[in-house]
């Protein structure tokens, strides 16, 4: 019995602990409740400025405090000529968010793509994970704070001239900025109803019509702008883009002795040149890097798809085997080995973006994520001619040997960015991105017949192709113009 009451005094006291935190944690969310109103500076046409904080809006006059007196100040809207609001900047806090963002995102990529097979450039889960946790940390991080100061620009609207609609978006607008944000508090309660007069009607007279309440506290100039922000965004990137895997490619050509330098001999005025392998054929370095339709499920959450093209590309590297004295002059001769891949990623998104009203706030940071699958195909490739065209591998004469691969592949994005609002339905901006897109080609021998250009001996080359990690994704940057509804 002692227990059970030492017990039961033990719960009372653990409960009242908690109601007492609680209750002094509900007085301290009431006494933070009140946020101070933003600070403008308004000009009067007769040139007077005001600078002070904006307590309330209340049919067409905006109420200011002027902190360096403490005085309350009333100017109406209709005797400004322009008025600017001050914005804090936020650099800190955009470069903690890039900062956590880019390197939680660069781990997971790092820790996800597994360890490499053993090697001179080997590398395991644990250091990819701190490279890209760095790279994507400080990128993403810089791109924050850079963001956070955009967003901390002052907004100046000019109100002389301006429609009265457009005023009274102004003033709703205003009123959600004030200290006293509600504006029905503001308005005085209507007098109740006269009671019927006694006394008898005068001919010809009309009889005083007397307004119901509801329409004495409504007004239209003092409601709120209920116009939602633009849902539906629609948008398509282009720039500058490095890809992982060409660089894979190269390695993979030069470590299977395919990677010497041809001279070509000049004639005549023709000057002669040298050509250094592996060397790209095709990699587009300027392109569409991706297109993306998003929802915005909240004003600051939107889930979306994305479309990126991963481009073209071809390798090739050659392998010096005979040179023959020739009347023009030295010839080299020898086979080429080379490799391609192209393909297309496709991603369901997720992306913090607050989409501004475009109306005081134009600029909006966004960050975002996403994963999805990506088909690619490619093949590696002998030849006995210089580097060709699709259309010349059909061509006996060449004796090309081919390795194919085509699948399908996981795919993650990460990318962050600024867009600035010229309105409600168009945009204008930078973003950056990594894709992280890894295939792997599949192993085989590639026989390359060769006739000696002395003996006129067939013979065999054989180049062993290793099975290897390939990521065809990688860096990018560029300009983003977005469509909003």
């Amino acid at each position: 019995m002692n227990t059970l009451q030492r017990s039961t005094k033990g719960w009372k006291n653990v409960m009242a602990g908690i109601l007492a935190f609680f209750l002094a944690g509900g007085g301290s969310i009431l006494a933070r409740g009140e946020k101070p109103g933003a600070l403008i500076t308004v000009q009067k046409k007769d040139g007077l400025t005001i600078k002070g904080e904006l307590l309330q809006v209340n049919h067409g006059t905006l109420r200011l405090l002027v902190r360096e007196t403490a005085a309350k100040v009333d100017v109406r809207l209709d005797e400004l000529h322009h008025l600017r609001i001050s914005k804090k900047g936020s650099v800190g806090k955009g470069l903690l968010k890039g900062l956590f963002f880019g390197a939680s995102l660069g781990g997971g990529i790092g820790l996800l793509s597994g360890s490499d097979d053993p090697g001179l450039f080997a590398w395991t889960a644990g250091q990819k994970a701190l490279a890209l946790g760095l790279v994507l940390g400080g990128g993403m991080g810089i791109c924050g704070a850079l963001i956070g100061g955009l967003t901390g620009i002052d907004e100046s609207i000019v109100l002389d001239g301006l429609p009265p609609e457009k005023t009274a978006e102004i003033e709703a607008k205003l009123a959600s900025r004030s200290r006293f944000r509600s504006l029905r508090s503001q308005v005085p309660r209507a007098a109740p109803p006269a009671a019927p007069s006694s006394a008898p009607v005068q001919p010809g007279a009309v009889p005083e019509r007397v307004l119901p309440a509801a329409a004495a506290v409504r007004s239209p100039r003092l409601m709120p702008s209920r116009k939602k922000v633009s849902r539906w965004h629609f948008s398509a990137s282009w720039g500058r883009s490095t890809f992982a895997g060409t660089g894979k490619l190269a390695s993979i050509i030069e470590k299977a002795g395919f990677g010497s330098d041809r001279v070509t001999q000049g004639f005549w005025i023709f000057p002669g040149y040298t050509t250094s392998y592996p060397s790209q054929d095709t990699c587009p370095k300027f392109s569409w890097r991706d297109f993306r339709a998003e929802f915005s499920l909240t004003r600051k959450l939107a889930l979306g798809v994305c479309f990126s093209p991963l481009g073209e590309h071809e390798i090739w590297g050659w392998r010096k085997m005979d040179t023959v004295h020739g009347i023009i002059g030295i010839d080299e001769f020898g086979p080429y080995f080379g490799g391609r891949y192209r393909g297309n990623a496709y991603y369901l998104t997720a992306a913090f973006m607050p989409v501004p009203d475009a109306f005081l706030q134009r600029w909006m940071l966004k960050l975002g994520g996403g994963i999805g699958l990506a088909s690619v195909r490619g093949a590696f490739l002998t030849s006995l001619e210089r580097p060709f065209s699709r259309a010349h591998e059909g061509y006996p004469e060449l004796q090309v040997d081919k390795l194919e691969f085509d699948r399908l592949y996981p795919a993650l994005l990460a990318g962050a960015g600024a867009e600035y609002f010229f309105g409600r339905h168009l945009s204008l901006g930078l973003a950056a991105s990594y894709r992280y897109v890894p295939f792997h080609n599949g192993a085989g021998v590639l026989e390359i017949p060769y006739v000696h250009a002395r003996s006129n001996a067939l013979e065999v080359i054989r180049v062993n192709v290793p099975k290897e990690r390939i990521n065809a994704g990688g860096f990018g940057a560029g300009i983003s113009l977005g469509i909003h509804f």
